[in-house]
């Protein structure tokens, strides 16, 4: 099973309760424990784009699935903290060339949105799992009147928002690699509470979360 996270953070429980080992340092860590690679990205759509083209290129065969996990926020309030969302579809935030007939959120001459490998697979192995659309930004988006006025327009409805997980769907899109996206919902615009605390209070606890759904994915894996 190979994972790819935004920040060390997020995968601290899993890595350290199940004994993996630095095995790459530069230009991004690397850990492995038995058959289980972790790769943390760094954060933001550049660093993703990088992690994730180099992890194709060196590690992924063509039979393999590329996890990725972490934090989003939710736009609306129709998901609780700490819910299990998988991404259905992902797209980027800010991308407009509607003035050249794209959609919103639509790289010039790519796909309008990226879909996740193999979505039935998961909704039947996996318990209490929800599923939404997510889009991609270097911006942390925490106003949510900005956010809904944004995403109006789009070909598919924005749940989640994150900095990373469209730029990996992009890059395994391009090298032909299945990915499965998984987010761990930590804040909610729509609730009146500024986000980056939301963020950061559950952080700890999201990290514990990921630790859980992990360990879970190894056996319907079969890795």
């Amino acid at each position: 099973m190979f994972i790819i996270v935004a920040m060390y953070d997020e995968v601290k429980y899993y890595l350290e309760n199940n004994n993996f080992e630095l095995i790459q340092n530069e230009p991004f860590k690397i850990f492995k424990h038995k058959n289980n690679f972790v790769a943390i990205s760094g954060i933001g759509l550049v660093n993703a784009t990088i992690a994730t083209t180099l992890i194709c290129e060196n590690y992924l065969n063509d039979d393999q699935i590329l996890i990725n996990i972490g934090l989003a926020g939710s736009i609306e309030d129709n998901f609780d903290i700490l819910d299990l969302v998988l991404i259905e579809n992902s797209t980027f935030s800010f991308a407009n060339a509607t003035g050249f007939g794209y959609e919103k959120g639509q790289i010039p001459k790519e796909e309008k949105f990226f879909a996740n490998f193999n979505n039935e697979f998961v909704k039947q192995k996996m318990n209490k799992i929800k599923f939404g659309n997510l889009a991609s930004s270097d911006i942390f988006i925490s106003d949510y009147n900005s956010a809904k006025e944004n995403f109006l327009g789009f070909p598919i409805k924005i749940d989640l928002l994150d900095m990373e997980a469209n730029a990996i769907a992009f890059t395994c899109y391009k090298f032909k690699k299945k990915l499965i996206s998984l987010k761990i919902v930590s804040d909610i615009l729509k609730v009146k509470i500024d986000n980056e605390s939301q963020f950061k209070n559950i952080l700890e606890l999201g990290s514990k979360k990921i630790e859980m759904v992990l360990t879970d994915f190894e056996n319907i894996l079969n890795y």
